[in-house]
């Protein structure tokens, strides 16, 4: 019995040690484990922090911990939200503030809207019993404090005058944004309401964060006639075509006034020609159009909505459509209804900083196309290539008004500027004719074309049936190359970059 106690104990003694040190390990392992993980989430922490995460996030032990998260919700001290909340607290919208009776009809107010369309405030506001605003502030310009009384504390009269978006809108956070979804296709597009005067810069994170959408290696901006037009059937392929196989090539943005009506017509018949609406969504094609020209803009009032939209082909109303075939809208907004001029601004503005770049963001080459347009169209063009950054604009000849008297200034203004007079005259006879001017006004478009044209290596003539090489992309790419000012290697390197080895071949070498 003793020799068979002996043998157990030993063996009960080994397998207790063997039993300790295993849990030992897994004391060890465990705690190794924690430790990890605790380094993981501290790593996590800096890595937020370092990203942008809003500073001091983490309530002080004097302030209560929910009024600390409201407050840094509201104040976005980082300045960086994502997703919607990023659009809530980042884009703005603008809106009339101050009702001021407009000169013809006393029931109506200079931003175009009726009385009875202002909220109870507004009207309270504008008759005395409110306090009047000032909201408007640019960079650059101080903002001057408005208030009804002097420095010496007395009560002053505040005739407001003629109304005015500087006096009379305010600035709110954007209550406009969301998905369309156009009935009778499987097409959905992105919308958003913005201020006319939104920092480019959040425009371009809207579309590249929030969106989602690539960085392109070409923006091709379109501009040309608002109403309808014919274009012979020749030029109307050629355009087509021309279009879609630069967007192809260069996964371009396309920049367009985003309403079913003019040039728009037209690139929405190129969009047809790849086979229906499935495939526009191979291309981005972005519409900048003013918010106070939709027709039934109160439709897209919602946050991150969906709506069905079915566009009217017979529109007798001053108000627009959008057109179907783009898949981005920024609906420009400065606090007037059925004016144009909104979407002019944050074009521009949107347009010179994705040409220009910044120490974040390289240049991307941008082209200007036009096609037909009107006077407005040649100050466009004139602004393309006489300011900073100087984009070149390629002229379709044989499309109508616009195109064609530019074309043909191009053809009979010297390199230096000069026009004689016999060719003078006959442009002042074409656009009295074409435009309805008089002799004086046509006299100062006139040196607007002079100065267009006399810039040769930043205009360039399409004129189909010219050249053996008669494809508008090919036209494109060359007036890129040509007005871009680069040495050989580097028009290469973006030749290659576009995909288009037969521009490198046929215009560098």
């Amino acid at each position: 019995m003793d020799r068979k106690r002996g043998s157990i104990v030993p063996a009960i003694h080994k397998a207790v040690e063997e039993s300790l040190r295993a849990n030992s390990v897994t004391v060890e392992e465990n705690e190794v484990e924690r430790e990890t993980q605790r380094k993981k989430r501290r790593k996590k922490q800096r890595s937020t922090s370092a990203d942008g995460a809003a500073p001091l996030n983490t309530a002080p032990r004097h302030v209560q911990k929910f009024d600390w998260k409201d407050m840094l919700h509201l104040a976005d001290i980082s300045g960086r939200k994502k997703g919607k909340n990023w659009i809530e607290c980042r884009l703005k919208m603008r809106q009339c503030s101050y009702f001021v009776p407009s000169q013809r009809f006393s029931e109506r107010c200079g931003c175009g809207k009726e009385k009875s369309k202002h909220s109870e405030e507004v009207l309270e506001r504008s008759h005395g019993k409110g306090h009047p605003l000032n909201h408007l502030t640019l960079p650059g310009i101080q903002e001057v404090d408005t208030t009804d009384a002097d420095v010496d504390g007395n009560e002053i009269n505040l005739a407001p005058g003629r109304w005015s978006i500087q006096s009379h809108t305010e600035v709110l956070p954007t209550d406009s944004y969301g998905n369309i979804a156009f009935e009778g296709t499987a097409h959905h597009a992105q919308y958003a309401r913005v201020s006319f005067d939104t920092d480019p810069r959040d425009i371009v994170h809207l579309m590249m964060k929030v969106w989602k959408l690539k960085p392109p290696k070409l923006i091709i901006t379109i501009n040309g006639g608002l109403t309808k037009f014919d274009l012979q059937p020749k030029l109307a392929r050629t355009f087509r075509k021309g279009i879609m196989k630069i967007a192809k090539s260069t996964d371009a943005w396309i920049i367009t006034s985003g309403l079913d009506e003019g040039v728009v017509r037209h690139l929405d018949s190129a969009l047809h020609d790849q086979g229906t609406h499935h495939a526009a969504k191979k291309h981005v094609a972005i519409g900048i159009a003013s918010w106070g020209m939709l027709k039934q803009r109160n439709r897209f009032v919602g946050k991150d909505s969906t709506v069905t939209y079915a566009t009217n082909m017979f529109n007798n109303t001053r108000l627009k459509e959008l057109n179907d075939n783009h898949s981005y809208f920024l609906f420009s907004d400065n606090g007037t209804v059925n004016r144009y001029g909104a979407e002019i601004i944050l074009r521009k503005r949107l347009e010179t900083y994705l040409a220009q770049g910044d120490k974040k963001r390289s240049a991307i080459p941008l082209i200007c196309v036009v096609l037909e347009g009107g006077a407005f169209t040649i100050k466009m063009v004139h602004d393309y290539v006489t300011t900073i950054p100087r984009i070149p604009v390629i002229i379709c000849d044989g499309s109508g008004r616009a195109a064609d008297i530019l074309a043909f200034a191009h053809q009979t203004v010297s390199q230096n500027g000069f026009l004689s007079d016999n060719i003078r005259n006959q442009l002042v006879n074409i656009i009295r004719r074409v435009f309805g001017y008089d002799p004086k006004t046509a006299q100062k478009m006139i040196k607007q074309i002079v100065e267009c044209t006399s810039n040769k290596s930043l205009m360039t003539i399409f004129r189909f049936g010219e050249s053996s090489r008669e494809d508008l992309d090919h036209a494109i790419m060359s007036c890129l190359l040509k007005g871009q000012n680069l040495s050989p290697p580097e028009q290469l390197q973006l030749a290659l970059a576009w995909n288009r080895a037969d521009i490198a071949r046929t215009e560098i070498f």
